[in-house]
């Protein structure tokens, strides 16, 4: 896999990996330590960052890491679509970028998942 790829791969699952990470620790009331949500966040997307940055460099990737990067891939871009789209075209709407978080961004990593893991059947079997 060229650098490019594996640096383009990297960067989206760490930024994918971070918002949900984020967004999933706002739902625990942590008071004057709220702060401790971007350190957890920051932490695990590091982790899955440098752990996707090693694996795509061997070239042995199993379906079900194809899976994870696909659902990272287009679940990040469902999610920015969704989010900033309606920010775009109608700013009056306040509602607008609830469509990345509940619609475009989970429906982008289903389909990403089963699109990667697909591919990642066909990869394995040529």
């Amino acid at each position: 896999m060229t650098p490019s790829v594996r640096l383009l791969l990297t960067a989206t699952a760490f930024l994918a990996v971070y918002v949900f990470c984020w967004i999933a620790l706002l739902f625990f009331p942590l008071g004057n330590l709220a702060w401790l949500s971007n350190i957890a966040a920051l932490v695990v997307a590091i982790v899955v960052a440098r752990r996707t940055w090693i694996r795509t460099a061997t070239g042995g990737i199993t379906p079900m890491m194809a899976a994870g990067f696909g659902a990272a891939i287009v679940g990040s871009f469902g999610f920015a679509v969704g989010f900033l789209g309606p920010i775009i075209v109608a700013p009056e709407a306040n509602q607008g970028p609830l469509l990345g978080i509940f619609i475009t961004g989970p429906l982008g990593a289903v389909v990403g998942a089963v699109g990667g893991y697909l591919i990642g059947i066909k990869r394995t079997q040529s």
